[in-house]
């Protein structure tokens, strides 16, 4: 069983995939060449965030020979849905448009390749340059994948991975003397600093409004906004009066990323644009599960990112904005602070058995030459392994 991973898109992607120290072959642009005159066949590709880099994956893959392609699409808004199947089935109408991109030649008329048939067996045929491989589509959460299979008329599944950061620190083992305001202290958000991705002037407005409470009497060592990320700060419209209770920490590491978010007490996702409760993934939700830290959501947040329920957020009831969730959050109780931080950590867990459970049962297919998940998912076999990836 041969595997291929192809990554280009999120910033720090290759120190993400050193760290998890998993075993497969990385290919990028540079290996153009080699590839071309290799020709490699593998039985498993996986496309991360094609939509970020559709040019760029379909250069590469033109010259792989693939059984299985699994495609997690970052945002089901990506307006060349039908190419980007057509890229990772490598099909020959994806193989004309791409033709128009390179010089060189995809595969030889003369030369014998593999097509995938329509169970996943490989099949040989004499000549043709025509490499077609089964495609499954994946985003990473429910209402993406929702959008995406209503956008494709293709089945369309969820599954997030999350890696399992161990904070040097952390502060489910501190004690409640050493909890509030030494290992945990203020609220995060992270991500590039733009406010079309964050609403920041609706935090700074409600901060403003209710900056004594915040700045003044018990909640005053425990208050503070850390912003992480990269980008201009002078973007951001921080009101000089808040000035001093918010750090920006650029371009961390991604230890030190997660690290730092691990000390807040939550991470607050405070979304831009509607298209987040429809077809576009929050960074924030990763950052959240990575780090162990719990976000302030709403109902309509944990009607979109179904995999979470109350118990492993903040939750922001009718009525209420941020900063009410904020400074009720500050007069919290440790034991009930940290019980949310263990509800979260239990659904890590859980998403990562379903992600297994998704990568094992297309694997054992394809060993067998049979189907896979999203035909066991059709026939009803399914159902238990979704129920996997819910909390509660």
């Amino acid at each position: 069983m041969r595997f291929w991973r192809v990554c280009f898109t999120s910033d720090g992607a290759w120190e993400i995939l050193r760290w998890s120290k998993a075993r497969f072959v990385m290919l990028t642009r540079s290996a153009l060449a080699s590839l071309a005159k290799k020709k490699p066949e593998y039985d498993l590709v996986i496309l991360v965030s094609p939509d970020y880099e559709l040019d760029a994956n379909a250069a590469l893959l033109r010259y792989v020979q693939r059984r299985l392609t699994v495609a997690f699409v970052h945002n089901s808004d990506f307006n060349q849905t039908q190419r980007l199947i057509e890229v990772a089935a490598g099909t020959a109408d994806e193989l004309r448009l791409n033709s128009s991109r390179a010089s060189s030649a995809l595969v030889d008329q003369g030369s014998s390749v593999v097509r995938v048939g329509s169970r996943g067996a490989l099949e040989h045929t004499a000549a043709g340059n025509l490499v077609a491989s089964d495609v499954r589509l994946v985003t990473l959460s429910p209402h993406t994948a929702a959008s995406l299979a209503e956008a494709t008329g293709r089945p369309t599944e969820w599954i997030l991975a999350v890696y399992p950061f161990q904070p040097r620190t952390d502060c489910l083992q501190a004690t409640e003397v050493d909890l509030l305001g030494r290992c945990l202290k203020g609220f995060g958000m992270q991500g590039k600093f733009s406010n079309l991705r964050r609403n920041y002037s609706s935090i700074w407005r409600q901060l403003q409004g209710r900056r004594a409470e915040l700045t003044t009497g018990p909640a005053a060592p425990l208050f503070g906004i850390r912003l992480l990320g990269k980008g201009q700060g002078d973007r951001l419209g921080i009101p000089p009066e808040l000035e001093p209770h918010v750090t920006l920490l650029r371009r961390l590491h991604f230890r030190t990323f997660y690290e730092a978010i691990h000390h807040t007490f939550a991470l607050i996702p405070a979304l831009a644009s509607n298209k987040y409760y429809s077809h576009k993934f929050s960074s924030t939700i990763l950052s959240s599960l990575i780090s162990g830290t719990p976000m302030i959501a709403d109902r309509r947040f944990l009607s979109a990112y179904g995999m979470f329920n109350e118990s492993e957020v903040y939750l922001q009831r009718e009525g209420e904005q941020e900063v009410d969730v904020m400074l009720r959050v500050l007069r919290t109780p440790a034991e009930q602070l940290l019980a949310v931080r263990r509800a979260l950590l239990d659904l890590r867990a859980r998403l990562n058995v379903r992600a297994r459970l998704f990568l094992k049962e297309e694997l054992e297919a394809l060993c067998a030459g049979s189907v896979g998940w999203r035909d066991r998912v059709n026939a009803g076999k399914g159902a238990a392994a979704g129920e996997a990836g819910r909390g509660g």
